[in-house]
């Protein structure tokens, strides 16, 4: 299994900390600008690298919304909020 499809392990965990969750929301964000570009000129990678960590990571947001775990996920965008505000922060990039 290569890192770039871990999103889709039957074996996957996922820790629900701010700290662990607000790397993924930054990742979202960072895919999320680079869709439409990535769709218009590289369909074919997007879908095969990017398009299921978009999906998963839109599961983990639904999932987030329940209210015995709302706070976390809020916590965690306020966390990367203030990540991604700090003059020194590189957003993550999908051909990086």
């Amino acid at each position: 299994m290569k890192a770039s499809n871990c999103w889709d392990c039957d074996n996957a965990i996922l820790i629900a900390e701010p700290a662990e969750i607000a790397p993924l929301i930054q990742w979202g964000e960072a895919l999320a600008a680079a869709e439409g570009d990535w769709m218009t000129d590289h369909p074919e990678r997007w879908q095969t690298y990017f398009a299921g960590w978009r999906e998963f990571i839109v599961f983990v947001e639904e999932t987030m919304q329940q209210p015995h775990l709302v706070d976390i996920w809020d916590a965690a965008r306020e966390l990367a909020a203030r990540n991604m505000a700090d003059p020194m922060y590189r957003a993550y990039q999908p051909w990086s």
